[in-house]
């Protein structure tokens, strides 16, 4: 077993581009309105830290490229709900009542709102949308948004990285 691990972790480190680009990708759409509720993004994270084990340069290209992914995801969210705030609930694939959840945590935590959604996954599905909607400024969505993408994405990809050899943070 730890033959196979230590081959794969070998691969991904000679192929670290697309390990980058597929971190993007899985933090994006775990970011993403509505299709987050869809995507293991957490799990995937977390599966996918040790494969930067003991290589600092690949360790912060997937850091980079997962925070750059949720960020984005968030962003795009949050301009969805406010160029589209007066058709966002009539869009099939958008549950009111989970919106409206969001809506009520917003009223009570402000910006810190997003910056808490981003680690509870049924609100990292509606919080930004729901942001965009309800009228939060760009420069406040983006304080919240970039922090919270920072810390979340270390989080789930340094635990596999250390527990594999990355111990000098």
């Amino acid at each position: 077993m730890q033959e196979a691990l230590n081959q794969l972790i070998s691969i991904a480190q000679q192929h670290s581009a697309l390990i980058g680009i597929f971190v993007f990708v899985l933090t994006f759409t775990k970011s993403c309105a509505i299709i987050s509720l869809a995507i293991p993004g957490t799990s995937g994270l977390l599966l996918l830290g040790p494969l930067s084990a003991g290589n600092y340069g690949l360790f912060a290209l997937m850091w980079a490229m997962a925070s750059l992914g949720a960020v984005s995801g968030f962003w795009l969210s949050w301009w969805l709900g406010k160029h589209y705030h007066h058709r966002v609930y009539h869009w099939r694939w958008v549950k009111p009542p989970l919106l409206e959840k969001s809506r009520v945590f917003l009223a009570r935590w402000g910006i810190y709102a997003i910056f808490l959604g981003r680690f509870i996954s049924p609100l990292r599905a509606t919080v930004p949308l729901a942001s965009g909607i309800f009228g939060v400024t760009h420069r406040q969505f983006q304080l919240a948004n970039i922090s919270s993408a920072l810390i979340w994405t270390f989080i789930l990809l340094a635990p596999g990285a250390i527990s594999l050899g990355l111990t000098a943070f």
